[in-house]
């Protein structure tokens, strides 16, 4: 009879064991095989001319394959690789066991997924990229790698849209796969998977579940013009409605969220004001980013983000390499996405230089060690320019983009109302359906709302800037400004250049939390007091090898997909039980909220000026000696 720390060692042993088997076998592909390039690696293959790879290249592709089908028997495996050891399947948590056993369908479901969480298959496109008509160039793993690495130039112009647009280029077609499985997993990785198997266990299939995968790429609005999104949503909703007897619940994750608001907005006008009422009983918001992100207007004005300058240099130029600074621009600025997600409410949200709603967070964004992070509180973005450092507000940052970006670029910006600062009267306007500071919660006064989302974890707040001069500016980037990751603190608050606040990660808590606050308290953001429930999940670590895509206690903007306690909170709302979903604050978020008005008249700031030991910077100082 095995002990409990026998098999708690043994248990620990196979996830090791087999994360080694497969580090192994990547290493000895790469580093013992013939490939088709020298070492140190470079990615520079090449189709021969009636399109199809040479033998070099195959053997490469091979590897793809090999991996891919290794990795999958890996899978496949485990529960035999349990019975070795003599454990059983709680080992590796069973997501279906776990699923509360009294639970039953009660509301048909229609799941919104996130940004970058949907397959892209190629329907139309350039000669270079024939051989994939409709494989998916977005969201597999093997046909990702293949075109990425024989002709990026191709794979990157086939992810772009057009400029002026925001839609379709002339002669490239990519569109999203249609159907659950399209969203359970991408590149491997578990988004609604977890979930979806802990329905089936209390009773839902494929008849009471639709999945709406849309073209993550696009803004909100042209979803509806180019794919008619709102309309088949509508249908769905309808059609769900309708067959079951049973409002339904609508599930949706970060940017789906977005789209779920900007749609009941436009459902509103183009129906009834009562369709809500009528056919939506709960809507449950995963990590949605109500106010937008701050990386997002970094994208779109340097093709940066915490993601590309975090590794230093060498990840910087090694990025630049896989992933050229111009054309990495040119791809962000295309997609309306990123327009629909720019930060809203101007000043008012994230601060002028003087205040700011969330200032206890961002005053641990300050260093003795570097003066240069000690900037006003209420700072987004700190400019270095000959010899000079100056502070930018989020206002400020916002006219730097119009300026740098093109005429189309910058219509499309301003056409979609974005970056802002709550103006009043735009209520009622389509292209302000998604900014949720001007546009009100549906009068559905049965409507249960449900934020849930993580905190504790350091997300991208404001960020340091350089400009380069003309001798400095490599001519391949196509811009002058870059992020100085130069500027860093010993603490996690400054890393490589990005200050970071509290958040989950991707997504700052003012942008996770603040509407949530707001809308409980009714008024003109929610004229029919939809009752609104939050619920903070803080970020714990699971140490363990093989818990990637593990349901865990993971809080951050991905891994809350696979939270336990998440995913038990969606199944209360869906199976009527949404009364007993309690509320969970642990953050500062009702104090942040406090700290701004929002109103008919528009959005302001509250804030009292900040005080304490780092007092506000001139907008203009001189940098020390050691730095020119």
């Amino acid at each position: 009879m095995k002990t409990k720390p026998e098999l708690r060692r043994k248990r620990k042993l196979v996830p090791r064991l087999a994360a080694l088997g497969i580090a192994f076998f990547v290493g000895w592909k790469l580093f013992y095989s013939e490939l088709p390039f020298p070492r140190p690696f470079h990615f520079h293959l090449n189709y021969d001319k009636d399109g199809t790879h040479t033998d070099e290249n195959g053997r490469f592709y091979q590897l793809l394959e090999e991996l891919e089908i290794s990795f999958d028997r890996l899978v496949e495996n485990l529960p035999s690789l349990r019975a070795i050891i003599g454990s059983d399947d709680n080992v590796f948590t069973d997501i279906v066991s776990d699923a509360p056993q009294e639970l039953s369908p009660k509301h048909p479901i229609v799941i919104i997924p996130g940004i970058t969480n949907t397959p892209l298959a190629l329907y139309q496109g350039r000669e270079c990229a024939k051989h994939w008509l409709r494989n998916s160039l977005w969201g597999s793993i093997t046909a990702s790698a293949r075109l990425f690495t024989s002709n990026s130039s191709c794979y990157l112009e086939h992810l772009e849209l057009d400029e002026d647009t925001g839609l379709d280029p002339p002669g490239i077609r990519l569109r999203p796969a249609q159907d659950l499985g399209a969203i359970e997993t991408i590149y491997g990785y578990d988004m609604w998977k977890t979930t979806m198997d802990k329905l089936v266990a209390i009773g839902y299939d494929s008849n009471w579940v639709i999945a709406m995968p849309y073209d993550w790429r696009l803004s909100a609005a042209d979803l509806q013009k180019r794919d008619g999104f709102f309309s088949r949503l509508r249908l769905n909703i309808e059609y769900l409605h309708e067959f079951h007897g049973e409002k339904v619940a609508v599930l949706t994750h970060s940017f789906g969220g977005n789209i779920l608001h900007q749609f009941m907005s436009w459902v509103s006008r183009r129906a009834s004001r009562r369709w809500v009422e009528e056919h939506v009983a709960v809507v449950g918001a995963i990590s949605v980013p109500h106010l937008g992100v701050p990386k997002a207007l970094t994208a779109i004005l340097s093709g940066e983000t915490k993601d590309t300058v975090g590794m230093g240099n060498f990840g910087i130029r090694f990025g630049d390499i896989l992933l050229p600074r111009k054309q990495r621009i040119r791809l962000f600025r295309s997609y309306g996405c990123l327009i629909n997600m720019l930060p809203k409410g101007g000043n008012a949200i994230w601060g002028s230089l003087n205040s700011t709603a969330d200032g206890d967070a961002l005053d641990r964004c300050a260093s003795s060690k570097y003066p240069e992070t000690q900037h006003g509180h209420g700072a987004f973005m700190t400019m270095s320019r000959n010899g000079t450092r100056e502070e930018l507000d989020i206002e400020a940052a916002a006219r730097l983009v119009l300026d740098k970006v093109s005429d189309p670029v910058r219509k499309r910006i301003q056409q979609h109302g974005a970056l802002r600062a709550g103006v009043p009267g735009f209520e009622g306007r389509s292209e302000s359906y998604d900014d949720t500071l001007v546009t009100p919660l549906p009068r559905a006064p049965s409507l249960r709302y449900i934020c849930l989302y993580g905190v504790g974890n350091p997300s991208e707040r404001r960020y340091h800037y350089r400009q380069l001069t003309e001798a400095e500016r490599p001519e391949e980037w196509g811009t002058d400004i870059t992020m100085d990751a130069s500027v860093e603190d010993d603490s996690e608050c400054v890393s490589k250049g990005v200050c970071h606040g509290n958040g989950d990660v991707s997504v700052p808590l003012t942008s996770l939390g603040l509407m949530c606050q707001k809308w409980k308290k009714g008024g003109y953001l929610n004229p029919s007091n939809v009752q609104v429930t939050t619920v903070e999940l803080p970020h714990v670590v699971d140490s363990s090898l093989f818990d990637i895509n593990a349901a865990s206690a993971a809080a951050d903007h991905l891994g809350i997909m696979n939270n336990n306690k998440m995913i038990h909170n969606l199944l209360l709302a869906v199976s009527g039980h949404a009364d007993d979903i309690q509320e969970v604050i642990s953050s500062p978020i009702a104090e942040i909220a406090k700290n701004v008005e929002i109103d008919a008249r528009g959005v302001r700031s509250v804030a009292l000026e900040t005080s304490g030991p780092i007092k506000p910077k001139e907008s203009t100082t001189t940098m020390r000696k050691d730095e020119l």
